[in-house]
């Protein structure tokens, strides 16, 4: 349940202050529902989102290293 709390407060951030959608991904990979996460790391990718620096280094997302998308959008963005 904590992780869903944080969805919800991440999100409401994300909408009020237009910031970057990171740190949701990031609970749904913890949270093991890897395709809520790719959803927004695709979205904010194909959108010209700028915060995924991290996003071959990032803890959360091992559970993703192994899928197609994940490995697709990570040599798109060079990392």
């Amino acid at each position: 349940e904590f992780w869903r709390k944080q969805i919800e407060v991440r999100r409401t951030q994300t909408i009020k202050y237009s910031t970057c959608p990171y740190e949701i991904a990031t609970r749904y990979a913890l949270l093991d529902e890897k395709a809520e996460a790719l959803k927004i790391i695709e979205e904010n990718f194909l959108y010209g989102g700028t915060c995924w620096n991290a996003l071959a280094v990032e803890p959360a997302f091992d559970s993703l290293r192994d899928e197609p998308l994940y490995r697709e959008i990570l040599r798109k963005l060079n990392l």
